[in-house]
C-alpha cells in the first residue's frame, strides 16, 4: 500500500476518533470522581482525614445541626470504624464548575456492624480542585437494595455570558426570595408544601427513612410521615451560572404529638427552570435517630454525639 494511502488512513482514523462522541454522564464525571476518590480517601485514611482534605474552607457540616465543617473535624475525634458512600445521582451547573452528589452510605462499625444512610454533597471547583461546600447524611434502616442505578440530570447548554456572575448576585437574591416563601407555606401547610415548590424528578432524603424518588413517591410517602417540622435559614450560595443553588439551617422535628422535639438541620438544593423559577431538587433532613433521645441545638461550646452517622 503507497504511503499516500496509509496517510489517508491515519488521518480519517484521526478525524473519526477525535469527532467520536463524549459518554451521555461525561459533563458528571469530575463530580463523581471526586466523590468516589472521597469515599476510598475516608476508608484509607480515616473519615477525620478525608473531611479536612475535600472540606472547602467554609464548608458546613451537620452534626447534627450545621456548623463550620473544618473547625467541626479537627477537633472532633474520627469516626470509629470505616465510612464509605457511593454516588448513585450527579447533577452538574451548566458552567462545569459547581453541582451536588448523593446516594447511599455505610458505616462499618468496629464490631463488624452495619448502619445504613444516604448522604448529599454539594461541590464546587476551587482553585486547588474539587472541593465539598456542604455536607449532610440521612441515617436509616437496612435498604432492600444496597446498591442503586447510577443517574444523573442531562448536560444543559453552557452560559457564554461574560456578565454570568452579576446575574448570578441577582439569582441568589431570588433564589432566597424563594427559601422564604416555601418556609412561610410550610408553618401553614405542612410537609405537603414541598410538592408545591418542587421538580418532578424530586429527591427526599427524610430522617430514619431511605429517600423518595420523583414527585409520585415523594406524594405517596408525605401522608404517612407525621413530622411536625420547623426551619431556620442560616444561608445558602450559587453556581456561577445562576442555574443550580442550595440553602441550609437548623432544623426541628417532633416526630408525631408526643415525641420529643428533636434538633438538627436542613440542606435544600435548588434547580431553575427553563421558566427563570426556583425549585427544590433535593431536601435533606439532617436529624439525630429516634433511638439517640433528644439532642440539644449544636453551638460551638456543645459536645457533638455519635448521632448523624
Amino acid at each position: 500500500m503507497s504511503a499516500g494511502r496509509l496517510g489517508w488512513i491515519g488521518l480519517t482514523l484521526s478525524v473519526a476518533l477525535g469527532c467520536a462522541e463524549k459518554p451521555p454522564d461525561h459533563h458528571v464525571q469530575p463530580i463523581v470522581a471526586a466523590s468516589r476518590a472521597f469515599s476510598q480517601r475516608s476508608v484509607e485514611r480515616g473519615t477525620k482525614a478525608a473531611f479536612l482534605e475535600y472540606l472547602a474552607a467554609d464548608a458546613m457540616v451537620f452534626g447534627p445541626g450545621p456548623r463550620p465543617g473544618r473547625a467541626f473535624y479537627q477537633v472532633e475525634p474520627d469516626v470509629a470504624g470505616k465510612l464509605a458512600w457511593k454516588p448513585s445521582y450527579a447533577e452538574i451547573s451548566a458552567g462545569g464548575d459547581f453541582g451536588y452528589t448523593t446516594g447511599p452510605y455505610t458505616l462499618t462499625q468496629p464490631d463488624g456492624r452495619l448502619r445504613f444512610g444516604h448522604y448529599a454533597s454539594v461541590w464546587a471547583k476551587q482553585t486547588d480542585g474539587w472541593k465539598v461546600v456542604i455536607d449532610g447524611g440521612s441515617r436509616h434502616a437496612p435498604p432492600l437494595q444496597v446498591d442503586e442505578k447510577f443517574a444523573y440530570l442531562p448536560a444543559a447548554k453552557r452560559r457564554r455570558d461574560s456578565s454570568a456572575r452579576v446575574v448570578a448576585a441577582a439569582e441568589l437574591r431570588r433564589l432566597e426570595a424563594a427559601e422564604r416563601v416555601l418556609l412561610l407555606a410550610w408553618k401553614t401547610r405542612g410537609n405537603a408544601a414541598l410538592l408545591e415548590y418542587a421538580t418532578d424528578d424530586l429527591r427526599y432524603l427524610p430522617p430514619d427513612a431511605p429517600p423518595l424518588q420523583g414527585r409520585g413517591a415523594v406524594q405517596a410517602g408525605l401522608p404517612g410521615r407525621r413530622d411536625e417540622l420547623s426551619f431556620e435559614p442560616g444561608g445558602g450560595g450559587i453556581a456561577p451560572a445562576g442555574d443550580l443553588g442550595y440553602t441550609f439551617g437548623a432544623a426541628t422535628r417532633r416526630a408525631g404529638p408526643s415525641a420529643p422535639l428533636l434538633a438538627g438541620g436542613y440542606l435544600r438544593v435548588w434547580r431553575r427552570s427553563a421558566r427563570g423559577v426556583w425549585q427544590v431538587a433535593l431536601e435533606l433532613h439532617v436529624m439525630p435517630p429516634r433511638d439517640t433521645g433528644p439532642v440539644p441545638a449544636m453551638t460551638p461550646d456543645v459536645p457533638v454525639p455519635d448521632a448523624v452517622w
